[in-house]
């Protein structure tokens, strides 16, 4: 088999695994709790980064409960994942209408703060537990 067949194979295999994973609206950690597997083997399977053994795929198939030949089906161009975490809803800004005032924070309580021990004459003249300005 050509090397450019054995790349397409393997990114196909890596895309449908990822599109089955997102339908089922699992993520890469539980799957590999799932299947016992390393969080980084399903990660370099997902891009497509290591060549997986039919055992693999099995456990794989098992743990989506799934054919393993829902694995092979042509699945589109090759699409690389991005990079990084996807945003989350808390990262968007709220928008305020003009009308409505920002809600203002609560003012922080003002505390002391706490002062630094005093400092001790080091050697055989010090006095113990006794400040510097102290020694005599």
């Amino acid at each position: 088999m050509p090397r450019r067949e054995i790349s397409d194979a393997r990114q196909r295999l890596a895309m449908n695994a990822r599109r089955i994973r997102q339908g089922l609206g699992w993520t890469q950690e539980a799957v590999a709790a799932s299947t016992g597997y390393s969080l980084q083997a399903i990660q370099r399977l997902e891009r497509a980064a290591v060549a997986v053994t039919i055992d693999f795929v099995a456990r794989l198939a098992a743990a989506y409960r799934v054919d393993v030949a829902s694995f092979f089906v042509p699945a589109g161009p090759w699409e690389a994942p991005r990079a990084g975490r996807p945003p989350s809803k808390r990262e968007v800004p709220i928008r305020y209408p003009a009308k409505m005032k920002r809600p203002s924070r609560p003012a922080r309580a003002s505390r002391p703060r706490p002062r630094a021990p005093a400092r001790t004459k080091k050697g055989p003249g010090r006095r113990k537990g006794v400040p510097r300005n102290r020694q005599r």
